[in-house]
């Protein structure tokens, strides 16, 4: 499995560096207005730069912390919203079409009221990512436990299990998994939702470092904090895998 997967991370440095090679080569034949991306190795130097001062570091972390926050507790809510749609057939029947509706609305229009009601500070930030991250967490969850066999969970209570071992032993190993899926693919809704308040309004935060650079018309600070925000991305879904691989192996125990 080692061999595929350093194949595949050097096919990807690969990609990058034909790309990073296009976009200098098209810098300097005049192709590509440096105004309006500049080039690689000023944008490198000024993420040097404000890497080895300091200057990102606080704008990264207060962003990477409104995220982790929001995601945390929007997965949580869903998990818990989740297990009482999909064991209450009564609940699912008043709640769904709430739910429903509400997942269908645009969640981004609803900052203005979030700043309204809780200030432009984190909380609303960490509000607007809840309201990304929930609902598809809710509908998974639900997913997930309507997916488990229900000849596992009739023998399981024929040998004595109670509902906190069928939850321990059977629906968390299946919740898991789903629920792995859902952060990797909501991560990107939590990000850009902690970016898109900081954008708005905002002291700290990527979204204000980017807000002002293109307030000053200076692209090669955009490109320097996107870039930042790539490695940002990049460092948390490593880590997302890791422990994807680490539930996986614990339901794979559990199934046995």
């Amino acid at each position: 499995m080692r061999v595929p997967s350093r194949r595949a991370g050097g096919v990807r440095l690969l990609v990058l560096a034909v790309l990073v090679a296009a976009w200098d080569v098209g810098v300097r034949a005049g192709a590509i207005d440096p105004f309006y991306t500049s080039a690689p190795l000023p944008v490198l130097a000024t993420a040097v730069r404000w890497v080895t001062s300091g200057y990102i570091v606080g704008h990264a972390l207060a962003t990477l912390g409104v995220t982790l926050v929001g995601l945390a507790s929007g997965m949580l809510l869903g998990v818990l919203v989740g297990f009482a749609v999909a064991f209450s057939r009564r609940v699912e029947r008043v709640a769904l079409p709430f739910l429903a509706a509400a997942n269908a609305l645009p969640r981004v229009i609803l900052y203005p009221l979030f700043v309204l009601w809780l200030g432009v500070g984190p909380l609303s930030r960490v509000v607007l990512v809840i309201s990304l991250v929930a609902f598809p967490a809710i509908f998974n969850t639900q997913a997930a436990i309507r997916s488990v066999d229900r000849e596992v969970v009739r023998n399981a209570r024929v040998l004595g299990a109670g509902g906190p071992q069928l939850v321990r032993h059977i629906y968390l190993p299946a919740v898991a998994v789903w629920l792995l899926s859902t952060i990797r693919v909501t991560m990107g809704f939590a990000l850009a939702g902690a970016i898109l308040g900081e954008y708005v309004g905002a002291v700290r935060g990527m979204g204000m470092v980017l807000a002002f650079a293109q307030a000053m018309f200076n692209a090669r600070e955009v490109m320097a904090g996107t870039a930042v925000l790539l490695t940002l991305i990049w460092i948390v879904d490593f880590g997302l895998r890791a422990v994807e691989r680490t539930v996986t192996r614990w339901r794979m125990m559990e199934v046995v």
